[in-house]
């Protein structure tokens, strides 16, 4: 597990936005970005639901989210990375 750069947790963010525009309860992510189980076994879980459903979005978040660490995946659950694309660029 490493630690994410900046420019892919705004891309985690983006593909978290979008899953939650089409799915209230966080689609396939659900019990990692809505019930905070933050556990490999849960991400684990949560990338073979994409793939076995074929939801492209949940499908690209489940390597970033699988990079996190247990507190970047908190903080994605959050929303805590909306900062990072709120931001006015420099």
């Amino acid at each position: 597990m490493s630690q994410l750069t900046v420019d892919e947790l705004k891309t985690a963010t983006r593909l978290r936005r979008k899953i939650y525009q089409d799915h209230a309860a966080g689609c396939c992510w659900h019990i990692v970005l809505d019930d905070g189980n933050l556990e490999d076994s849960s991400v684990v879980f949560c990338i073979q639901q994409a793939k076995q459903r074929g939801c492209t979005f949940c499908m690209d978040l489940g390597p970033l989210v699988k990079r996190m660490s247990r507190t970047q995946r908190a903080k994605l659950s959050t929303g805590g990375y909306n900062k990072l694309l709120d931001a006015p660029s420099s």
